[in-house]
């Protein structure tokens, strides 16, 4: 059932996957409660608030979820800053030091760049960091994701970063510092 459901959603063009997902936000979505008393009504209150970060952020999970509901999931990020104390940094396949000593690194890189992002921008600057840290690129990538998103499952990074403003995003990486 997922699969069929997964295979409806993506046969939406951009702006009905939009209007689909904002009418099931404002008439459906908090009915979920029922189903999952933990369920916070308040998330549909701050998704239906920020339509236009979700105009841009939707068609990004549009071809990984399989119902509406994964937006709580894949989109949380967006509305809801991670913490260090809420993150698994083993994610990052390095110790909680090494992790730390990239920080400053990735920081110093991201606050020197211009806006607009760009993907090709943050790609070249994670690559170089993760060279001159002896990383991995791909750990380089999960440590900023972790920072950024808290969790290693998300829409494209650079995709969702460019969502982002760039005080927004220096703000999560200062957070652990």
């Amino acid at each position: 059932l997922d699969w069929m459901n997964g295979q409806h959603i993506r046969r939406f063009g951009p702006d009905e996957f939009f209007d689909k997902v904002i009418k099931w936000l404002e008439k459906d979505a908090k009915s979920m409660k029922t189903f999952d008393p933990e369920f916070d009504e308040t998330r549909v209150d701050l998704f239906l608030s920020k339509k236009e970060i979700l105009k841009q952020a939707l068609p990004l999970i549009q071809e990984r979820i399989t119902k509406f509901s994964d937006i709580f999931e894949y989109l949380d990020f967006f509305f809801n800053s991670p913490t260090p104390e809420n993150v698994d940094i083993s994610k990052s396949k390095h110790t909680k030091e090494e992790f730390d000593a990239l920080v400053p690194n990735v920081y110093n890189a991201i606050n020197n760049l211009s806006e607009p992002w760009s993907h090709e921008e943050w790609e070249t600057v994670m690559r170089k960091i993760a060279d001159e840290s002896n990383w991995k690129h791909g750990d380089a990538f999960m440590c900023l994701r972790l920072m950024i998103v808290g969790s290693p499952c998300s829409p494209p990074l650079f995709e969702s970063l460019t969502i982002k403003k760039k005080d927004e995003v220096l703000s999560r990486i200062k957070n652990w510092q």
